[in-house]
């Protein structure tokens, strides 16, 4: 697992947030709305939209955000999440869509890392960011960030 330990400047993120009965819904609601092309006007050249994971309720369903890191004045009519300044663990997931490679990185972290570490989950939004995410040719490159305490 490819990792690191570092200290983050607060930033804040700017997207659309939404409820949906299963993980990673809330990116074909942004998809097929229209918002994914109005947030890729905002956010201009920055790398990689951002999911941020707020949890799952009782029913299973998934609290998650779609946006990007935004510095300027938060634009209308989207939802804003901003991240204190903090430790986090950021992971390297690379490699295959079809070998579940995020998936894999996710339980890598929470069966390994984190119980052997001594550092434990802030309780935060976890966040993916993606840098590539290409169905046709089957490929992954995904930032995993955790915040800890």
């Amino acid at each position: 697992m490819n990792y690191q330990i570092t200290e983050k400047s607060a930033f804040k993120v700017a997207g659309v947030r939404k409820i949906t009965p299963y993980p990673g819904g809330t990116w074909g609601v942004v998809k097929s709305d229209g918002s994914m092309d109005k947030m890729t006007q905002i956010a201009g050249d920055q790398a990689g939209f951002l999911g941020l994971c707020f949890g799952f309720d009782e029913e299973g369903n998934n609290d998650y955000m779609v946006g990007f890191v935004y510095s300027g004045n938060d634009p209308a009519d989207y939802d804003i999440f901003c991240y204190p300044q903090g430790k986090w663990l950021i992971v390297e997931a690379t490699g295959t869509i079809s070998d579940n490679s995020l998936g894999k990185a996710w339980k890598q972290v929470y069966d390994e890392f984190l119980p052997q570490s001594g550092y434990k989950q802030k309780d935060l939004p976890t966040y993916e960011q993606y840098i590539i995410c290409d169905d046709a040719q089957d490929i992954c490159k995904v930032e995993i960030g955790i915040p800890l305490e």
